[in-house]
């Protein structure tokens, strides 16, 4: 079965960040004419009082997709823990190996998230979605803190800031 991962990014409320909207758009307009599963994968930050993938399964919903072809996974925070929840969640859903497809993001965010698919042995191909030029130098240096992190720490969080996996 071919599946559509949505990772997940910042949410105000239940409203998507500029920047989720156009992730979601990207993998509305990749899914079109296509019965794909689509996978959205995002936690509940401290501040929220709802999760990205929930904001994220409304939007697909009410965007035509039937919710049995929308499955959640509110627990990931964390690029690492986006692609290993989902990969357990397809598997147990869907059976190992039964399952193939790709992963909507940013564009900048495509290099990270490679690398960690290479670690996890997951086939996935990427379908970058732009992002809002205003926010792209912000981006671009979080990325590479990111990667910076993961060279000197690998993928687990780091305890300064208080989250956990």
């Amino acid at each position: 079965m071919e599946v559509i991962i949505i990772l997940g990014c910042r949410v105000r409320g239940s409203t998507p960040s500029r920047t989720l909207v156009m992730r979601l758009e990207r993998a509305l307009a990749y899914g079109k004419g296509r019965e794909a599963l689509y996978l959205v994968s995002g936690g509940l930050h401290p501040k929220e009082s709802v999760s990205e993938a929930e904001v994220m399964a409304d939007f697909l919903t009410q965007h035509g997709i039937p919710v049995h072809r929308v499955l959640l996974d509110p627990s990931a925070r964390s690029t690492y823990a986006n692609f290993a929840s989902a990969s357990a969640i397809l598997d147990a859903r869907l059976g190992p190996g039964r399952w193939a497809g790709v992963y909507v993001t940013s564009g900048y965010h495509i290099p990270r998230c490679r690398w960690i698919l290479r670690s996890l042995q997951l086939p996935l191909r990427p379908v970058a979605a732009p992002s809002p030029a205003w926010s792209l130098p912000y981006d671009i240096l979080r990325e590479g803190c990111a990667l910076i992190k993961y060279l000197l720490f690998g993928y687990r969080p780091l305890p300064l800031f208080g989250r956990r996996q």
